[in-house]
């Protein structure tokens, strides 16, 4: 788990020059991290002091426009029966800024000698919230990847 948020971080910190290699790479760090919610083992709730808010929207917004300025506005369909469900529009470095917002907290429980919060949080928070964001930024991220290739 750690290390996923970790390599999250990585990517939005440090990119690759290459766009193609940026993308690939955040491409790996969301399955990286979708992968240790689906591989964790049940964490039961673990009461303590609640993280520092770390909450600085708009500054972590401007980090990931430096990382991705090309990202901006996709289509999202929530999964339906339904064949008329409404398309809404995500916003690509709307959701990069609230994954990161949601994990920093995780990462602080986790620096702080607190392993067992941080896993109940990490796995709390992706339900409540930044897993939708993970799962619909991941298909979006996969289009431009493969436009880059040349496929899309």
């Amino acid at each position: 788990m750690i290390d996923a948020i970790r390599a999250y971080f990585a990517v939005i910190d440090s990119p690759p020059e290459d766009e193609t290699a940026r993308l690939r790479a955040l491409g790996t760090a969301l399955d990286q991290l979708a992968n240790a919610y689906a591989t964790a083992v049940e964490t039961p709730f673990v009461d303590g002091e609640d993280p520092p808010d770390q909450h600085d929207y708009e500054a972590m917004c401007e980090r990931v426009r430096q990382a991705f300025p090309k990202f901006g506005y996709y289509a999202v369909v929530t999964p339906t029966p339904d064949p008329d469900a409404e398309v809404m529009m995500g916003d690509a470095t709307d959701d990069l800024a609230d994954i990161a917002l949601d994990l920093k907290p995780i990462l602080w429980l986790w620096n702080q000698g607190r392993q067992g919060e941080a896993a109940w949080y990490f796995q709390l928070t992706y339900r409540q919230h930044w897993g939708t964001h993970l799962h619909d930024l991941r298909r979006y991220v996969h289009r431009c990847y493969l436009h880059n290739l040349g496929y899309a």
